[in-house]
């Protein structure tokens, strides 16, 4: 709870604040001059960027354990420009950096950056995975959004092997899979698809996972591995090496590998005498004699009564008394004026004009007759149209994977600070889970524990805003004991209308009582300077007290010779 701020505390606020702001404030912008300033110096500031290395970063040696039967693997330890190939298409102008980011959980890990949002980026590595025909394939990387991710894509391209120059990537590159996170207003999903050849045109058809995971947004780094086993035709979907989605390539995908042995015939044509209405208007129903369709819906109450008091003779609006035609009117050219006409005040109470009684629902009204539905004996049911045999029908039960020859990220996104990392392609989920094992699951465990650290260091700051809250109220009752001479004295003056509009002023922009805070503790050390000298002064006029009523005791015990040889001991000679 904030501490209660009065009147004088105000008052001596907004006093400091006028003088400070008097002797101490050497410019003054003019209007206009300051919104200028800022747009200048906003244009004058660099793009922001994400963070490729932390301030104070030292580096330090960091090489992950790799699996060394792997196609591919990449850490951006070593020399990853040798591999890496920025594509060279006009449209994808985002630069990549490698560093560790802004909230590195390994010392000396680095990771590939996306530097700058509202930008396209391209990038591609080759690898060549030949036929996968009975194999298992597994993709595997890191990544961790450490600005979030509200509109952009985080996910990789797994390019077909006939793509030869990798800098020519771009949107239209034929691919083989893509798989990752992809989010941005209704999107949001961890995308799998395949690209499968159908054997009777042979073009790349693209089949898309029907329930796909959702994207985690958090900025801790997650893990994304797809693993595809084209001798069963199964697919495993796993995040932070927990399973989110597995099944079928035969079933889970739309539009399905396999068309459907029939489809409807596309000449045939619904017959003219079908019929396809359930119900009809029943032919024998009658009208009955006493339905009366000019009946209205709603006809005026019969039993209201016009108000006491009405004034019929008044209009509803007048013209405002109190208008005045401007200064700059032109009858000429404006034409004669007007006043603004307002509702007639003496309306209120009552009411004026022509009274009418309010409507109310007729309860003769029927409405139009129509004949009720009966069930139509001619009804077939809805028309369709015959199913004839697909001539593009084909049964493969092992659909195929299109060989692999690069791995890439191509996306556009409206973010920054996506750190990629530990890209693996390889035919052993084994492999994938011993590389996981050193790399992402180390990762993960720091920043668990650097979150649990940080929630306990924002529970520990809340409790010491609260402490100096209290400090605070103990201030400000302090300086409101220093300052009631100075707030009865303003009232004298005449300025308690100015205390409470400072009071309001204070409650509804708590800023204000922010930037005049410095001035209380000028006052509470001159304050508490003054109180030590009272004090002390009060302990001498005490102790001088002290030794006068002792000396009247003294006199008050005393016999009346000696009190009379006393005063005549202090009569001052002549």
């Amino acid at each position: 709870m904030a501490p209660k701020v009065t009147k004088r505390v105000l008052l001596f606020l907004f006093v400091s604040s006028v003088l400070l702001f008097t002797f101490f404030s050497p410019v003054t912008l003019a209007d206009g001059e300051e919104d200028a300033l800022d747009e200048d110096v906003r244009s004058n500031q660099p793009e922001p960027t994400a963070v490729i290395f932390p301030s104070g970063y030292k580096s330090v040696p960091y090489e992950p354990s790799v699996p060394a039967s792997a196609l591919f693997v990449e850490t951006f330890q070593g020399d990853w420009k040798s591999k890496w190939v920025h594509s060279k298409d006009p449209k994808y102008s985002g630069e990549f950096a490698v560093g560790p980011g802004a909230k590195p959980a390994i010392p000396g890990d680095l990771g590939l950056i996306v530097t700058r949002k509202a930008r396209h980026y391209g990038i591609a590595a080759p690898v060549k995975t030949g036929s996968l025909d009975d194999k298992t394939l597994v993709v595997q990387y890191e990544v961790r959004l450490e600005e979030g991710l509200e509109c952009g894509g985080a996910y990789v391209k797994l390019l077909l092997d006939e793509v030869s120059d990798l800098s020519t990537l771009n949107g239209d590159t034929p691919y083989s899979i893509m798989f990752g996170p992809d989010k941005c207003g209704i999107t949001d999903k961890v995308h799998f698809i395949f690209q499968y050849r159908n054997p009777l045109t042979g073009k790349l058809e693209e089949k898309h996972l029907k329930n796909p995971p959702s994207v985690n947004t958090d900025s801790k780094t997650h893990l994304y591995t797809l693993i595809v086993n084209t001798k069963n035709s199964s697919y495993q979907i796993l995040i932070d090496n927990k399973e989110a989605r597995s099944g079928s390539l035969l079933e889970d995908f739309e539009p399905p590998v396999n068309p459907p042995k029939e489809i409807d015939d596309p000449n045939d044509k619904k017959p003219a005498d079908w019929v396809d209405n359930p119900k009809i208007p029943d032919p024998n129903a009658k009208k009955p004699d006493d339905w009366d369709e000019n009946e209205p819906k709603e006809i005026p109450d019969p039993d209201a009564v016009k108000p006491e008091g009405w004034l019929d003779d008044e209009p509803e609006r007048i013209p405002d008394p109190n208008a005045r035609k401007p200064d700059d009117w032109d009858d000429e050219e404006d034409g004669e004026w007007e006043p603004p006409m307002i509702p007639n005040p003496k309306c209120e109470e009552v009411g004026c004009g022509e009274w009418k009684p309010p409507m109310i629902p007729n309860p003769r009204y029927r409405g139009k007759w129509k004949a009720p539905l009966i069930d139509n004996p001619n009804y077939k049911g809805p028309w369709k149209p015959r199913k004839i045999p697909n001539p593009d029908y084909y049964e493969d039960l092992h659909p195929s994977i299109q060989p692999i020859g690069a791995i890439a990220i191509e996306i556009w996104t409206m973010n920054q600070g996506f750190v990629f990392d530990n890209f693996l392609v390889d035919f052993d989920p084994e492999n994938a889970a011993k590389f996981a094992k050193e790399t992402f699951e180390v990762k993960h465990k720091h920043e668990v524990a650097a979150e649990e650290k940080e929630l306990k260091r924002l529970s520990t700051k809340k409790g010491t805003k609260e402490k100096i809250l209290d400090i605070a109220e103990t201030v400000i009752t302090k300086v409101e004991v220093l300052l009631d001479p100075l707030e009865r004295l303003a009232i004298k003056m005449g300025l308690g209308p100015v205390l409470d509009k400072m009071v309001d002023l204070g409650i509804n922009r708590p800023i204000f009582l922010v930037a005049l805070i410095p001035p209380v503790f000028v006052l509470l050390f001159l304050g508490l300077s003054t109180g030590a000298k009272d004090k002390k002064k009060k302990k001498l006029r005490a102790k001088k007290d002290e030794g006068e009523s002792t000396q009247k005791e003294e006199v008050k015990g005393s016999t009346d010779t000696g009190s009379e040889g006393l005063r005549r001991r202090h009569v001052p000679k002549e």
